[in-house]
């Protein structure tokens, strides 16, 4: 059986998954108004003048 499930190593990288992922949503969830707008293949191209 399945002694010791929770260890402090298992408790220890658990926690630091926790964070690495808090940590990766604050930041790649955030919008610097930079971006380009999405890309819409059924919109007309603009010709450019000849």
């Amino acid at each position: 059986m399945m002694q010791d499930s929770l260890d402090l190593t298992t408790l220890i990288f658990l926690g630091l998954a926790v964070f690495v992922i808090w940590k990766l949503r604050a930041v790649l969830g955030q919008k610097t108004g930079s971006e380009r707008p999405p890309f819409n293949p059924l919109a007309r191209r603009e010709q450019p003048p000849a």
